[in-house]
């Protein structure tokens, strides 16, 4: 009872409230008022009184306040209790919705209820605009994980500002704050939203290429855009969605309006929809690492027109030249860019901000998205103080094709950027991936001396061995560092990453480059000390003919009979009922004694054949029937296509191909019939069924000159099916038995596995050179 008497005795102290009367409580001398109990006041901050307000239209719309008592334990309202008493709402007055601050009393009454407990501390939570309803009795922890979508986008397709006639138009906003008995109690209202605002200005350009040729930005025309990509829709009352719990659902374009998107795109389709307004947008918080794809940016899509310089008026005014269109000039090129500014991770974890960015375009870069360096400052949107800032440098490095990796399939690659000084290009490696045996490896065969500052020649001899042979890869052009840094150049005057290096195409020399060279370089700012401008790139040149490989998983699925590589034993698939008999299907273990002399690959080897020995008379092309094959045994290969057995197609090899393993040889396959149906069952290393076929006699030769110099492992040591029912050998063979050995075509089918669900396999081992999630069993496949 004492404890009771004495929250009786503040709340009477407040009820009296005369001018000479006080009562204190713990030494706190009771605001002197006359107003009936304890006054709360829900504010925005950020008052529309304020000369310069951070917020607009109907940002500070409060349509209605929901409010709950919560117990205080340790400070802090108690996340696993239910509300002291059942949930109020504020309404404010029809006229009064903008006022950004909003009182109410608790009465004596009000305070009874809610101190009926004279021990407890007391808290309040609040939320404003929120349409939905809540269970009458609910704990803070399960209302904060209410989630909510966004309210401010409009039903338009664009967004426009906030009128405030926009009734529809408002943020949910929450707010919590432990009691005050001795005082007004402010409870502060934070929007779950952030704003973000982007103003650009434009300069026109001289093209990097060609000083008579300048660029003039067209930021006044109708095709002028800005968006914000990746807004984020949904959040929960208490903050970002927990990502492990329950993913963003991501997509853009028109589809978000669906209601089952979290992350979309929004834009200001027109400049001229803004009438001279900074474009602005609202995202919701999200909680991401660096580098994540769904990421937050603004884009601009500007357009460009190239005038010959004699055309323009040029006017220069602070040391800095600007070009204006003379009336009648004509424009000799154009070009659309895309800029992207990427938003910033460690403040996007937050509700409430605003985003400010400004940005000066001085990049005429390529039709994809460019990413520049721009300025911004964060902001509290409640009380307007700076949360953190980037002021730019006006530094940049911005490739024409923002890509930092390049295919090379000639002797010379030209890769265009734009740069605010000069450029030095860093040569970090440049290795050649050589198909080993058993364990693939990248060749270097120059290195970057940290001591020095220097690329040097790797010391040593690097060798591979195919077949029980050494042979040397690159130390037979007797490269020198001098020749390397010829290689990679940025020509004096240019804008231009020069890649020149000739390969050797003659597939009958011992130095035939048979595998890519891979050129990992960068492009730095000349006489800047930071790396953050820095441009990796890594060019990859393909010979006219190369070889890779994959390590099978040592898995092999035959018409419904799967071998094991940890037993070693012989899966037969003689179903009576198939008429599958005398051992078509029989698998054995490439490690195991005995298994066919010394060819035991464990790799599924690719060739990439752009060119072909001419001495063989072979020719490119699609070596499969242009109609399907049928087979009575395995009828969901309706669609399958064997391999031609015409004799023009006798001498074609397909433009691309990828060889069974090991794994894949059979016991003798004693008629062709039974070869093709072999192939048109078999599946390895997530390769499905339908797909393999027996290979031309075009191929067979091919591989075997290919084993033979070196380039590839024997695999062809005993008589082998060709399509035209012959069998061949590389090792002039003179036993009867006739074995098969698969091919599947990567230049129509891809060089990626399938997972078990049939699809696309996604993790790529680059050391083991393995799809570790390549499907180890398989369905027949269906096309």
């Amino acid at each position: 009872m004492k404890h009771m008497k004495k929250i009786f005795t503040y709340i009477a102290c407040a009820l009296l409230a005369l001018g000479a009367v006080s009562c204190a409580k713990d030494g706190m001398k009771l605001p002197e008022s006359e107003k009936d109990g304890l006054t709360l006041r829900f504010s925005l901050g950020n008052p529309t009184t304020k000369a310069v307000r951070l917020s607009v239209g109907n940002e500070d719309r409060v349509n209605k306040i929901d409010y709950f008592f919560f117990k205080v334990v340790d400070g802090k309202l108690s996340e696993d209790t239910a509300p002291i008493i059942p949930m109020r709402t504020l309404t404010p007055d029809p006229g009064n919705k903008l006022a950004g601050s909003y009182e109410l009393i608790l009465t004596t009454a009000d305070l009874t209820q809610i101190y009926a407990d004279p021990d407890a501390e007391v808290g309040i939570y609040a939320i404003a605009n929120f349409t939905g309803t809540y269970p009458e009795t609910i704990t803070l922890a399960d209302l904060k994980k209410i989630e909510v979508r966004s309210t401010f986008a409009g039903t338009d397709r664009w967004p426009h500002p906030l009128r405030t006639d926009d009734n529809d138009l408002f943020f949910i906003m929450t707010g919590e704050s432990v009691l005050d008995l001795a005082a007004d109690n402010e409870i502060p209202l934070e929007r779950l939203a952030s704003k973000v605002t982007v103003e650009f200005t434009y300069n026109t350009v001289e093209d990097p290429h060609d000083s008579n040729i300048i660029w003039v930005p067209q930021d006044k025309g109708k095709e002028t855009r800005v968006y914000l990509s990746n807004a984020i829709a949904t959040t929960t009352l208490g903050g970002p969605l927990d990502t492990s719990v329950r993913p963003y659902v991501t997509d853009s374009g028109d589809t978000w309006r669906d209601g089952t998107r979290d992350i979309f795109e929004y834009s200001y389709d027109y400049m001229s929809d803004l009438k001279g307004a900074v474009p602005y947008y609202y995202t919701y918080p999200i909680k991401m690492e660096a580098g994540d794809a769904n990421q937050p940016y603004i884009k601009l899509v500007l357009p460009w027109y190239a005038y010959e310089k004699s055309s323009l008026t040029a006017t220069t005014a602070d040391g800095e030249t600007t070009y204006t269109v003379k009336e009648g000039a004509a424009p000799i090129k154009q070009k659309e860019v895309y800029y992207k500014i990427a938003l910033p991770i460690d403040d996007l974890k937050e509700g409430n901000r605003i985003y400010q960015y400004t940005a000066d375009i001085r990049i005429v870069g390529a039709d994809t998205e460019v990413e520049i360096d721009a300025t911004y400052y964060v902001k509290n949107w409640l009380s307007g103080d700076p949360v953190s800032s980037k002021l730019a440098t006006g530094k940049y490095i911005s490739l024409d094709i923002p890509k930092n990796t390049y295919d090379m399939y000639s002797s010379l690659a030209e890769i265009l950027f734009v740069s605010s000084g000069d450029v030095d290009v860093i040569v970090n490696d440049i290795y050649q991936m050589y198909l080993g045996e058993n364990t693939p490896r990248p060749l270097h065969f120059m290195q970057y001396n940290e001591e020095t500052g220097e690329n040097e020649v790797t010391a040593g001899s690097q060798y591979v061995t195919v077949n029980g042979t050494q042979r040397t890869l690159l130390w037979y052009k007797n490269v020198t560092a001098e020749q390397i840094q010829n290689w990679v150049t940025v020509p004096k005057g240019t804008s231009i990453l020069t890649i020149n290096h000739v390969i050797d195409d003659n597939v009958d020399s011992r130095s035939f480059d048979m595998s890519p060279y891979v050129f990992d370089v960068t492009l730095h700012l000349h006489g800047e000390t930071s790396t953050q401008f820095d441009k990796n790139i890594v060019i990859t040149q393909y010979p006219a003919m190369y070889v890779t490989s994959l390590k099978s998983n040592g898995s092999v699925y035959v018409n419904n009979y799967n071998y094991d590589t940890r037993n070693d034993h012989y899966a037969y698939n003689s179903n009576g009922t198939q008429n599958f008999n005398n051992h078509i299907g029989s698998i054995v273990n490439p490690n195991s004694v005995g298994g066919e002399g010394s060819n035991n690959s464990q790799y599924n080897i690719i060739v990439h054949p752009k060119i072909l020995d001419q001495s063989l008379g072979l020719t490119l092309g699609d070596t499969r029937e242009s109609t399907g094959g049928t087979f009575h045994n395995l009828t969901p290969l309706t669609n399958y296509k064997p391999s031609r057995s015409d004799e023009l197609s006798e001498k074609m090899v397909s433009p691309g191909f990828m060889i069974a393993s090991s794994y894949g040889k059979t016991q003798p396959v004693n008629t062709f019939a039974r070869a093709e149906e072999r192939c048109a069952a078999y599946q390895e290393n997530g390769f499905p069924a339908g797909r393999w076929r027996v290979p031309t006699m075009g191929e067979i030769e091919f591989l075997i000159k290919l084993s033979n110099n070196g380039f590839i492992p024997n695999l062809f040591s005993a008589r082998y099916w060709a399509s035209n029912e012959e069998y061949y050998t590389s090792s002039g063979a003179t036993n009867t038995d006739v074995y098969v050995r698969c091919v599947y075509d990567v230049w129509y089918w891809g060089e990626t596995p399938m997972k078990a669900d049939g699809s696309d396999a996604t993790n790529y081992n680059e050391t083991t050179r393995t799809w570790t999630d390549a499907a180890t069993t398989w369905i027949p496949y269906k096309d």
